[in-house]
This record gives structure tokens, sequence and C-alpha cells, in this order.
């Protein structure tokens, strides 16, 4: 297999310098898999959600971001308030990311967070994580309908002040998370997590109007846990109708407690040594590790890659971990199409 490649490095992160190295790869027919049922891929340790930018290895994100009104040199989130409004750091609906082992280490949700006092009294303010997905609006049990994990912003907290919370990854269920605070060993900020059910795109909840987790009378056949394997969605949701106003965000991790944010602007090189190597169904990219780099994201298009933002661009895979090396698999639509030219970057 042919391929050439070439440096590019004019892009950059918001939160890290980051250098691209594309490649252009010709393609013969290669079957495309399902990845429903598999976990996502890792999030990795100490992930930086968002310092003075969004971290790019986040596929897509819909707050704004803003100069600080306090400090004219630092980016920040703002939410807007919207009725149901729910805007997030999102991966891919089908398959997420896996928080599990975030969640088994202890981790921390930690956040900056100024709240506009019109949400003072205002019902379900709230971050929210969301699990995965299939998008079917069936009602018979074969969908795969996305439930939530929320963290309910205390009254305290509405006062249009900054505040900086850490706050522990909740049990793994709802009904460890219920015990948990009942035998009171979840007694600050942990205490505001609450498993609130799913909402379906066919208009119908799980659990949501009595967030009663499995003993709900809210489509109780429906109920399932929280996948922790498989979160799509981590943001801000105004789950109201009732007024409110602007939430600002900043410093955005999950990771260790005290995590030292000043790594997240220090620029890190380009990746060298890379190559690609033809296996039986899909293309194996690999590269040396980037002293610095918290991970990759390698896409493709079928045109040169000058833009990763540009039409006909996509995210092929995500490398987290100190991975190193992704398989590419493409479905190409008829024989006569192939040999197909692919770039990567």
């Amino acid at each position: 297999m042919a391929y050439s490649k070439h440096l590019f490095t004019n892009l950059t992160s918001a939160m890290r310098h980051t250098a691209f190295y594309l490649f252009t790869v010709t393609l013969l027919l290669i079957a495309a898999t399902d990845a429903r049922g598999q976990a996502g891929p890792p999030l990795g340790d100490d992930f930086i959600f968002f310092v003075n930018g969004t971290n790019t290895l986040v596929p897509s994100f819909d707050g704004n971001i803003i100069e600080d009104p306090a400090d004219p040199t630092n980016a920040i989130v703002e939410y807007v308030y919207g009725n149901w409004a729910f805007q997030a750091f999102r991966f891919p609906a089908d398959v997420g990311v896996d928080l599990s082992q975030n969640r088994a280490d202890g981790d921390v949700l930690h956040a900056r967070i100024w709240v506009d006092p019109a949400n003072a009294g205002m019902p379900n303010v709230q971050f929210m994580f969301e699990d995965k997905t299939d998008g079917s609006s069936a009602d018979d049990g074969s969908a795969d309908l996305p439930f939530r994990l929320a963290w309910r912003i205390p009254e305290s907290m509405r006062d249009g002040q900054w505040h900086e919370v850490s706050i522990p990854l909740p049990p793994a269920t709802y009904t460890e998370l219920e015990d948990a605070k009942t035998a009171n060993t979840l007694d600050g900020l942990d205490s505001l997590w609450k498993y609130v059910g799913a909402w379906s795109s066919g208009g119908f909840g799980v659990g949501v109007g009595d967030e009663l987790g499995p003993n709900t009378v809210d489509n109780p056949q429906l109920w399932a846990e929280f996948e922790w394997t498989n979160v799509q969605n981590i943001g801000i949701f105004f789950d109201n109708n009732t007024g409110g106003g602007t939430i600002y965000v900043d410093d955005v991790y999950i990771g260790a407690e005290n995590l030292d944010l000043s790594v997240a602007n220090d620029p890190v090189g380009a990746a060298t040594g890379v190559s690609v190597t033809a296996t039986a169904d899909s293309n194996m990219v690999s590269w040396m590790p980037v002293e610095g780099a918290d991970g990759y994201n390698v896409y493709s298009s079928v045109n040169d890659i000058t833009d990763i933002k540009a039409s006909g661009v996509s995210l092929a895979a995500r490398a987290t971990g100190g991975v190193t090396s992704v398989y590419h698999k493409i479905e190409v639509p008829h024989a006569s199409l192939a040999p197909l030219t692919v770039h990567y970057g």
C-alpha cells in the first residue's frame, strides 16, 4: 500500500498547541463493524475538558467560548439559559467514552462555576452526564435510551460569584448511590448526585418524573442503569422552562483532586515516526509517543486535509491512555469505487 505524508503545523488547539501529521493512503475495499455494545475508548487519567479553551480530543462542544469578564486574558465557557437546554462536551452518541476506571479510581469532576442569580429557586439546574444511545424512538425495549446522571447545583452557589468545586464521582448504580446517602457516607457535594432516568427521542420518559430509579412508575419496564463505560455527553442542563440565566464554567476536568492545570497550555511537539500498515480489514495508523500529549485524534477525508472543521473531514479514531496506534475501518459503497484514496491527519 503506497502512501504519502507531510507535516502540518498551522492548526493549534485552544488548550494545547497541537501539531498535525498528515498522510494519504490508498485504501482497498474494507468492511465496517458495528460499535454498539462495546465499551467506549477510555477517557484516560486527568482528562481536561476546558482550560482557556476546549480540548481538541473532545469531538464537539456547543457552549460559547468568551472572554472572562474579570480577566480578559482568560477564556471561559458560557452556557446561555434556554427552556430544556442541554449544552455539553460531546463524544460519539453511539459509543461515548469509558469513565468506569475514572469512577473506580475515585476521580472528581472539577470546575469553576458562576451561576446567574436568575437561576435561584429554579428546578433542576445541573451538571449532567448522559450515556450512549442509538437514537431509536421505540418504546418496546429495543431502543438504547440515553440515561442520565445529574449533579444539582446548590442554591448557595447561585449567587453570581465564582465557586470552585471538586465533586467525587458517585457510586455506580442508583441503589448504591441512594444507599450511600442513607448511610451518610456521602454528606458533601457528592450527595447532590442523582441518577435521573432517561428521555426518549420518542417523547417519553423513564424514571424522569419521579426519579425513583428501578422503582419508578414511569415506564419501569424500560429502566436501565447508567452506562459508565459509554458516556456520550457532559455539560450543563437547564432542565426546566421556568426561566433562568447564564452559567459560566472554567477549568473543567475529570481526574485527581488538586490537579496542576498549568500544563494545559504547554505546547506539545509534532508526531513523528508515523506509519500506516494495511491489514486484512483495516489500516493500522501508528506513531511515536509525543511527550506532554494526553491523547491523539486521527482524522480522515477523501480530500486533502487543511482544516479539521472542513466539510468531509471526520474523526476516524481517538487514542488515549498512552495508546499510539489505531485501526481505521471504512466501507466502500461499491467495489467499482475501489481503490479509494483516504487522507489522514
